[in-house]
């Protein structure tokens, strides 16, 4: 494992928010968060759980997570999935990619206003900086209205997003190398988070604070 002693990261408290990819379901729960707590010696706070989504339209939501985690608690940065669980829920309305500013205005049940109270009750619990990141590319016309959401919504409330979606690097990736690095079309072997993920993920974290 090669430890950066210098990382941009160490000693950063970082909160993980999501469900199956940011736990690591096939990967033995070895995620990305696991590989930067571990080599760019960052405090990592994984909260994941399998098929939970971001909507409370759905029991063990992000958000009902979220307000479970101690307000005495202190992040410098929390890392929130962009769910597939929700892309996968019929029911689950997208909403609208607005910033209010307000958490209480927000209609959680919608994917949109999930992100949005998410964005804002960490911003004013925490005072800290916020950034979502989308799985790699899969056939899903869903997911894909979900990305360009979460880009537009990053616009207006000057959220970071880390596009693993659109990362045109990342879509070059050979079939044989695409099969070592996936479980599925959603789900990362552990190669694919510490070889492929991760690298593209510190780079952006690193980002925000300057470096």
């Amino acid at each position: 494992m090669n430890v950066k002693e210098n990382s941009p990261l160490k000693g950063k408290r970082i909160l993980f928010l999501g469900s199956s990819v940011t736990l690591g379901a096939c990967s033995g729960e070895y995620s990305m968060a696991d590989s930067i707590r571990d080599t760019d010696c960052a405090e990592v706070t994984k909260e994941a759980v399998n098929g939970t989504t971001l909507s409370t339209a759905r029991d063990n939501s992000y958000v009902e997570r979220l307000l479970k985690i101690g307000k005495d608690q202190k992040f410098d940065l929390v890392v929130v999935q962009l769910s597939t669980n929700d892309a996968n829920a019929g029911e689950i309305e997208l909403g609208i990619p607005e910033a209010k500013s307000e958490p209480d205005r927000y209609d959680t049940k919608t994917v949109f206003g999930a992100i949005g109270f998410i964005t804002d009750y960490c911003r004013k619990t925490w005072g800290c900086k916020v950034a979502f990141y989308t799985g790699t590319y899969f056939d899903n016309p869903k997911y894909l209205k979900m990305v360009e959401g979460l880009l537009k919504f990053a616009k207006k409330s000057g959220i970071a997003v880390i596009d693993l979606w659109n990362n045109e690097e990342m879509r070059k990736v050979s079939d044989e190398d695409y099969k070592v690095f996936m479980h599925d079309p959603v789900h990362p072997t552990r190669a694919g988070y510490v070889e492929w993920w991760t690298p593209v993920i510190e780079k952006e974290l690193y980002k925000l604070f300057n470096v």
